[in-house]
């Protein structure tokens, strides 16, 4: 009879939670709409988007400005963190131009990368 009341109690008594988590997510610094003109460049990838963070090491990184100038930005620095998170740190190749807008972009991006680019580039071009 303890065997059934426990059983009871251990089935009924337990409660399941669930999460929305997301499986990606790029985060894109500095956040702010105007930036100094020496700013470094960080771009963080959660999960998923990890695969993307890790191409930088073969891929072309760089800001457009209006007038469709490019400006080529170096990867700096990498890391991978705990939680299935990842940066990757950029420095321009020269100095920006002050009153300028520019727009954050990589080469051979995908549509899903342009997707998530629509975070930072919000007046999208």
């Amino acid at each position: 009879m303890k065997k059934i009341i426990l059983l009871l109690l251990l089935t009924f008594g337990i409660k399941t939670a669930f999460a929305e988590c997301s499986m990606s997510a790029m985060y894109f610094f500095p956040e702010t709409k105007e930036i100094a003109l020496n700013s470094k460049f960080i771009i963080q990838g959660y999960a998923f988007s990890q695969k993307t963070i890790k191409s930088f090491k073969n891929r072309k990184v760089y800001l457009v400005s209006e007038n469709g100038e490019l400006i080529e930005l170096n990867l700096q620095e990498f890391y991978s963190g705990q939680m299935q998170l990842t940066q990757a740190i950029f420095c321009p190749t020269s100095e920006l131009k002050p009153n300028t807008k520019y727009f954050l972009k990589y080469s051979d991006q995908t549509e899903n990368e342009e997707r998530e680019m629509k975070q930072y580039n919000r007046e999208k071009r």
